[in-house]
Formats: structure tokens, sequence, C-alpha cells
């Protein structure tokens, strides 16, 4: 794409670039205008001047929308020839053609890549500063400029083409930077939806882990007190057998055999029903879901996540548990996106009866907060569940402080 891409992507600058040609070859008209007097040149060679100059602007114009570099070489070449062929009758007056050559210079840097664009600004500059000698113009020889205003015309060239090669690089590299960031949001984007269908495939999958297990104890336990109970049935008709038979030893041995067996089911349906206790559906999946998701932001973006769990209970309800995880989620997205941030701090702890959830970054922060869907979305999700949220922005990063109401047990907590 021969059209520098950093103009073909921002408008305002497309409209600087045509905005500097308006000006420079304005002036060149405009200066011509009030010195043409001084030059002796006959009425129709005024006019073929005026339409040269508006040749030359109009070609800057259209080769914006021109899609190969050797046509807008050919079209500078174009304007450089028209540009000389000017210069020829306006004597010592350098300034004149030094805002023609300035316009070719600006767009051999705007509509060229480098390397290309600086050698065609050079052969514009050095071509200007050729041709400033002795000629027969319309009857009359033409002295070329003196030394000092062929110094101040080359000074001037040369440092047009200084400015506008560094204002290039300086464009180009904040271009490149625009598209990095641009990446790396795509790339949040997509993290972002990967991380929401890997915590809905994990909550799926350890749920359904949960009902596999919980069905494998429910068969254990009806089998247990299946097993135990015909077994107590059958000793105890057996030993109404041996009390109506009055052998009152063997009696004994069956009554002694039926405690046993009671006793054993006992054990084996309370291990079961251990088993049945431990299986919580409810925050199991929470700590490695949130652990898993900032180790691959950490990894797709290259933010620096440090997370804290103090005091955090083990177990919280599904609705606590999916809000945090979205705002942390959020949290991270805007510290890359918004906050430009290298460093993030995730601290989860609980406060006697709130769940509290603070996230802060070294971003670049704002002075003037404005809530965009993100942040909307964040308030109506804790609303939800009775929740509040705070933010604090400064020039040193961003933080919020998200509180949920809390009510289950205060002794299973992280430590």
């Amino acid at each position: 794409m021969p059209l520098n891409e950093v103009f073909r992507a921002k408008t305002h600058l497309l409209l600087l670039y045509i905005l500097f040609q308006s000006v420079s070859l304005g002036m060149a008209a405009v200066l011509f205008y009030f010195y043409n007097s001084s030059f002796d040149i006959p009425g129709i060679f005024v006019i073929q001047i005026y339409i040269g100059i508006a040749c030359v602007f109009i070609i800057s114009l259209f080769m914006i929308v021109l899609s190969k570099h050797i046509t807008i070489v050919v079209l500078i070449s174009l304007s450089l020839f028209i540009s000389l062929v000017l210069g020829y009758p306006l004597n010592t007056h350098i300034e004149i053609e030094l805002f023609l050559y300035l316009s070719l210079c600006a767009a051999s840097f705007i509509l060229l890549r480098k390397p290309l664009s600086d050698i065609l600004a050079l052969v514009v500059i050095g071509s200007a500063l050729v041709f400033q000698r002795s000629s027969l113009s319309w009857g009359r020889i033409v002295e070329p400029p003196d030394v000092p205003q062929l110094i101040l015309l080359s000074g001037s060239l040369y440092t047009g083409f200084i400015v506008f090669h560094f204002l290039n690089g300086y464009i180009r590299l904040h271009h490149k930077k625009d598209g990095d960031i641009a990446q790396l949001e795509d790339t949040v984007k997509r993290l972002t939806r990967a991380n929401l269908g890997f915590q809905d495939y994990t909550v799926v999958v350890e749920e359904q882990s949960r009902t596999n297990e919980r069905n494998r104890i429910t068969r254990e336990l009806h089998d247990v007190v299946g097993y135990t109970l015909t077994n107590i049935t059958m000793m105890m008709e057996e030993g109404i057998d041996l009390y109506k038979q009055n052998d009152v030893k063997e009696l004994l041995y069956v009554v002694v055999k039926t405690r046993d067996q009671a006793r054993n089911g006992h054990a084996e349906i309370g291990e079961a029903l251990k088993k049945l206790r431990t299986i919580d559906s409810r925050g199991k999946h929470f700590f490695k879901t949130i652990d898993n998701m900032i180790k691959t932001f950490r990894n797709a973006t290259g933010l620096h996540i440090e997370i804290e769990y103090t005091n955090f209970p083990l177990h919280i309800d599904d609705a606590a548990g999916s809000c945090i995880f979205r705002l942390v989620q959020e949290g991270m997205t805007n510290a890359v996106r918004h906050g430009k941030a290298t460093v993030a701090t995730i601290i989860l702890s609980l406060d006697v009866d709130e769940l509290l959830l603070s996230v802060y970054d070294n971003g670049k922060g704002c002075l003037n907060l404005q809530e965009g869907l993100g942040i909307t979305g964040m308030r109506e999700r804790l609303k939800q569940i009775g929740g509040s949220i705070e933010f604090k922005s400064s020039v040193t990063g961003f933080q919020f402080i998200a509180r949920i109401p809390f009510n289950g047990n205060r002794l299973e907590i992280m430590n």
C-alpha cells in the first residue's frame, strides 16, 4: 500500500496534509501576485504560472487516492518539472520556489514509504538547487539568486527535509503503538470470550463430576442400608425361632451377631454420609476458575497480576462467585485496554458480613471518570445480589472496591 498507512487510518492527519498543501501552494500564489509586476513577464505567462501552481495542488490531492508507488513517483516528478519551469523567471524571489518545493517534499514523505520517500525528497531538493542558474526566459536573461539566498533556500529545504523525516518517523511509531494496542485489545476480547466459555465448561464439568459422585455414594448408601437391614431382619427372625425353642445360649449368640451387624452398618452409613457432606455444590470451582483465568490472561497480555486471598471464605454461593469472576475479568481488561497498566493487584477478603474485592493497577488512570458499559455492567451485577462498588482514580492508577453481602460459615476461610 503506497499511501502512508498512518494517514489512511487517521483522517485528521489527512486533513492536515491537505491543509499544508493548501497553505504552501496558496502562499506561493499570493507571493507571486504581489511580486509579478517586478518580473517583467508577459500577461499570458502570468496566467500560465497560476495554472501551473493550481496543477501542482490538484496533483497533490489526486495522489491521496492512488494505489501504486510508481504512479505517485511519476506524478511527484511531474509536479517537480512544473515547479522547476515556474521557478525560472522568478529571479531572486526564492520564497515562492521554497513553498513549491516544500509541498513536494511533504508529498514524498507522506505518500511514500521509506527509503523511497527520502530519495525522492532529496531529488526534489537537489533539483531545486541545481537549476538555480542563469537562463533566458521570455527574451531576457534571468540571473540566479545570490549566495546568501541560495544558502537560505538550501537551509530551509534541508530543514524541512529533517522535520518531515522525523515527523514521519514519529507518526509511524505512534501508529505502530496504536496498532499494537488495537491488537492487544482484540486479544483481550478473544481472551474474554474464551474465559467465559472456559468458566461455563468448568462449571458444567465439575457439576457433572459432583453429580456422578453423589450418585455413586447414593448407590453405596442404598446397598449398605439394604444389606444391613436385610441381615438384621433375618437374624431377628432366627432369634424368634430360638426363643420359641427355648435355646438361650444360641439365642444370645444371634443377638450379639445382630448387634455387631447393626454397628458395622451404622459405621458404613456414617462414612458414606460424611463423603456426601464433603461434596459441596457451591463455590468449589471458584478458586480454580479464578486462578486459571488470571494465568491465561497473564500469558496472553503480559500484564503482571498478583492475587491475594485474605481470610476469604472457602465456600461462597454461585451468584457471588459468578459476580466476582466477572468483576475481576472486567478489572483486568480495563487495566490493559484503558489504563495501559503493567501491574495489577487483586485482593479478596472478608470483612465481618461482607466479601471485599479490591482490584487496582498502575495504569494512567483518569481524573474525570466516564462510566461506560463496563462500569455500568459491574454496578448492575452487584445490585442484583445486594452489593456495591466504589471507584478511585488518579494519575498513578485506577482502583475499585466491591462489597458483597455474606452470611456463610465464617470459620471456613482461606489461610
